[in-house]
């Protein structure tokens, strides 16, 4: 897989520095590997493309998306990054269905870390299209994500999730994401 190729070469341009992270000319190596890194896709969930792949990847295989061999550094705040990123600059027509798609596999499982960042994808993707399916699901989720979409005053955060569900006399012990 690519993603132990590039960490494996990172781990060697850093080793074969000489350098621990704190000694001279660390600098130099770290901007190396990071260049190296940067060309992959790990430096690419930028592009909506990419950053929707990546996003697809945590959903299907969660236990080699984390896995430390496959990471150089923090796969949640790359995932945070993706997410706050397609979020603001919005899901380019060409990988709105990709996107959808990813929506329905996240808001159907249970919450996992940073998940929260995908209700501002669904008001960018115009998820409203799709909250009939949900509601028979996943009936809190499918309510949260309309009240989001209906309210884009709302500013998304951690805790938003929390506080609608108390807002709304919901129990965040019974909520399977209330994280």
């Amino acid at each position: 897989m690519q993603a132990r190729g590039a960490l494996r070469h990172g781990n060697a341009l850093w080793a074969a520095s000489g350098y621990g992270p704190m000694a001279e000319g660390a600098r130099d190596a770290y901007t190396q590997m990071r260049a190296f890194q940067d060309a992959t896709i790990f430096g690419m969930t930028g592009e909506p493309e990419y950053a929707v792949l990546y996003l697809r990847w945590e959903v299907t295989f969660p236990e080699e998306w984390r896995a430390p061999n496959a990471n150089m550094w923090s796969p949640w705040a790359r995932k945070e990054g993706a997410l706050r990123r397609l979020g603001r600059e919005g899901v380019p027509a060409r990988v709105k269905d990709s996107a959808v798609e990813l929506l329905d596999a996240v808001l159907r499982r249970p919450y996992r870390r940073k998940d929260w960042n995908y209700a501002e994808v669904a008001r960018r993707v115009d998820y409203a299209d799709r909250l009939d399916v949900l509601y028979r699901e996943q009936p809190l989720r499918a309510e949260f994500i309309q009240y989001v979409i209906a309210n884009p005053q709302v500013h998304i955060t951690r805790k938003t999730w929390t506080r609608w569900l108390e807002r709304t006399g919901h129990s965040a012990a019974n909520a399977d994401h209330s994280r």
